[in-house]
């Protein structure tokens, strides 16, 4: 059930192929969000090529039945299973932040000492939500809005991580980025490149299991934990793209000393945004044209339907019409001389005129000679001759 690699003529990356069979046993035996990492491509992808290949997939629902202990049936692979499917992960892996393909601008870092008293406004307003914060039961200290830049953190880091948002807050202009309030996103987010990046600033701790005496009268054992913070903070962004999401102390440098690094790593993220963007709104953009497309395939057939169904009762009406008229003249081949009675004859008017009228032939030799003005080829002519 291994891959078979393969090297594409006009790419570097390996491009792999598995057989339908195999695909099959895989998808059904493991969630496609977990295969699809495995196969380095996008669950997006892994689907579409299933859908391709006539592989079936899980439905909705499939796998929390799974968990459950309930047998699901699942429906067997049709054709031949040895007809290899190629994942190309190039192709359906999300865009990673390219490297730059010119040296990064230098940036002037400054971070101010811990006694300031003046920060930059989001830092500002971040530090003093962070000030009134009671803090949990476990010890933590939470804000987050269109004001302040959500955190979660003990006391002791409050003041480093405003410090630390306050060189970040005037670090961000000198590549073209800024700090805003999203008001529609209830966040502070980082403006860059014309993109939305939310940013969160979170300290590392450990949780730590609390003995608990169980009840006698309880169903379930209740378990309680303390949390244990380490002082490390980690600056995070969210964003739909691949590549470096995130900053945190390390055993050489703190956060504060990496701002630069993070300032230009959260321009590579606005660009890789960006390029995500254009290549969704060109996705948009075939699929529409693609639609409409299969739109005027079907008029045209349902066009095609109707013309066929309107000449096939012309037909229909002017063979009716013939039948009639052959029966009156054969009437009046067996009536000969006789002389008819007033009744009689007006039978025989009425009918020969309703017959002259059953007839669409005079109606559409007109019609075809001259057509109205606007038509379609299509259409009747309008209007129906019968």
């Amino acid at each position: 059930m291994d891959f078979i690699p393969c090297q594409g003529a006009f790419s570097a990356e390996p491009w792999m192929q598995i057989s339908r069979r195999d695909l099959y046993q895989r998808v059904w035996h493991t969630p496609i969000r977990i295969l699809a990492k495995e196969f380095d491509i996008s669950d997006v992808g892994l689907s579409k090529a299933c859908r391709k290949h006539g592989v079936p997939t899980p439905p909705v629902g499939y796998w929390a039945k799974v968990r459950h202990g309930q047998t699901v049936s699942r429906p067997p692979l049709s054709g031949s299973g040895d007809e290899m499917v190629t994942l190309n992960a190039q192709q359906h892996r999300l865009p990673a932040v390219a490297e730059a393909s010119v040296p990064a601008p230098a940036v002037a870092v400054t971070v101010r000492d811990s006694e300031a008293e003046v920060l930059a406004p989001v830092a500002a307003a971040t530090l003093a939500a962070l000030s009134k914060a009671k803090p949990t039961a476990s010890g933590f200290l939470g804000c987050g809005s269109a004001q302040v830049v959500r955190c979660s953190l003990s006391a002791q880091t409050v003041r480093r991580a405003a410090l630390s948002l306050d060189a970040l807050e005037r670090v961000l202009p000198q590549v073209g980025a800024a700090l805003v309030h999203d008001k529609e996103g209830k966040r502070v987010a980082i403006r860059v490149q014309g993109e939305l990046l939310g940013v969160s600033l979170t300290e590392g701790h450990r949780r730590i299991e609390r003995p608990v005496k169980p009840s006698p009268h309880s169903y379930f054992d209740r378990r309680e934990y303390d949390y244990k913070f380490n002082g490390q903070l980690r600056l995070s962004l969210e964003g739909h793209y691949a590549g470096r999401k995130s900053w945190g102390d390390g055993t050489r440098d703190r956060l504060e000393n990496k701002l630069a690094a993070i300032a230009h790593g959260i321009v590579a993220a606005g660009e890789a945004t960006v390029r995500l963007r254009q290549e969704r709104e060109a996705q948009a953009r075939h699929w529409a044209e693609q639609r409409a497309i299969r739109e005027a395939a079907e008029r045209r057939r349902q066009q095609r339907k109707n013309f066929a169904e309107g000449l096939a009762k012309e037909a229909q009406a002017w063979r009716h019409a013939v039948d009639l008229g052959g029966y009156l003249q054969a009437l009046s081949v067996a009536i000969g001389d006789t002389e008819l009675p007033p009744e009689a004859r007006a039978w025989l008017d009425l009918a020969t005129e309703l017959v002259a009228e059953m007839n669409p032939m005079d109606r559409r030799v007109s019609a075809l000679r001259e057509p109205p003005e606007s038509c379609s080829w299509l259409g009747p002519f309008v209007k129906p001759v019968v």
